[in-house]
């Protein structure tokens, strides 16, 4: 029943959106503005209303390479097919798994799709399973907190790692001060071995703008 309730209540907002969207764009053209779902939306229309774009392009280059294609929203899959249609050459490279940008239209039925949408003499697929970065602790965990995702998306496999090194350690703090210090004391203990590099990774660019103001503070670069 739950599961109804959410589906009427998205479709209904859904319902709603879609009745503003011909009034925003006529608003945009009356303000002479165009933002990047304009840009790719004429894009597409315009491929597909003048077939001899497509041929241009396909005459300029050789093959078509995609980098993160589960970034792509289905406009830009629309119109890379009025472009390029089925038979010319193309690879994409992506991870359905590293989807985060369905709040802005991309959808990662593209990269799952992708040899049904650009089939022609499809080679298939293939995995890019070597992590080069991190060790196998990592790498471990990874592949434990991306199982439910993957199980979704037929053919991504786990990663596999390349390092031996590597240990997650898990910690929990009431304040976000806290958490800070906690991570400039490990990084402090860690600074100055030779030939060794350290990232701090965060969710929002405010973070690291903190973390960045105790490492200076400690007088670590």
């Amino acid at each position: 029943q739950k599961a109804g309730r959410d589906i009427l209540e998205t479709s209904i907002k859904r319902r709603a959106i879609t009745r503003l969207i011909p009034l925003w764009r006529a608003e945009k053209v009356a303000r002479g503005l165009v933002d990047y779902s304009d840009q790719i939306r004429l894009a597409g229309l315009l491929v597909e209303t003048y077939p001899s774009i497509g041929e241009h392009l396909r005459a300029r280059f050789d093959v078509v390479l995609l980098d993160e294609y589960q970034d792509t929203s289905i406009a830009q899959r629309c119109m890379l097919q009025s472009s390029f249609g089925r038979e010319f050459p193309m690879t994409a490279v992506g991870d359905p798994c590293q989807g985060i940008y369905g709040w802005r239209g991309a959808s990662v039925e593209n990269i799952d799709r992708f040899l049904e949408h650009f089939g022609g003499d499809a080679t298939g697929s293939f995995s890019l399973r070597d992590n080069r970065r991190s060790g196998e602790g990592i790498v471990e965990v990874a592949n434990r907190a991306s199982a439910t995702l993957r199980a979704r998306h037929v053919g991504v496999s786990e990663l596999r790692a390349t390092r031996e090194a590597g240990t997650v350690d898990i910690a929990m703090f009431e304040t976000a001060p806290e958490e800070i210090a906690w991570v400039v004391e490990r990084i402090a203990g860690m600074h100055g071995i030779e030939g060794e590099t350290i990232a701090v990774l965060a969710a929002t660019v405010g973070t690291l703008v903190r973390v960045d103001a105790a490492l200076r503070a400690r007088g670590i670069p």
